[in-house]
C-alpha cells in the first residue's frame, strides 16, 4: 500500500492498481428476455468511465462496450446469450 493505493501481483497482467476510495462498480439486477437475451444493469461512481468486458472462460477477456456511470444504474442487453454456453462480465477502468 501506498497513499490510497494497494498495489497487487497479477499473474497475467503483472500489476493491479486498486484505489481505496473509489468504490468499484457493481452489476445488479439480471433478466431473460428471450431465450438468447438478457439484460442486466450495472451501478458506480457518477461521472466515472469503464469499459465492459465479456469472457467465455474467465481468462481471456475482450472489450464489449465502454460507459459512463451516472445517478442511476445503466442497464445493458446482452443479444447473443445463446451463441455461447457460458459468458462473464467485468468492469475495467480505462
Amino acid at each position: 500500500m501506498s497513499g490510497n493505493k494497494v498495489f497487487a501481483a497479477d499473474f497475467y497482467y503483472g500489476l493491479s492498481i486498486l484505489n481505496l476510495f473509489e468504490p468499484p462498480p457493481r452489476f445488479e439486477s439480471f433478466q431473460w428476455i428471450q431465450t438468447d437475451r438478457f439484460k442486466f444493469s450495472v451501478r458506480g461512481e457518477s461521472g466515472r468511465t469503464v469499459r465492459i468486458q465479456r469472457s467465455e472462460n474467465l481468462r481471456d477477456w475482450g472489450d464489449w462496450q465502454s460507459v459512463t456511470f451516472g445517478n442511476t444504474a445503466l442497464e445493458l442487453n446482452e443479444t447473443n446469450a445463446s451463441v455461447q454456453a457460458n459468458r462473464f462480465y467485468r468492469a475495467v477502468s480505462p
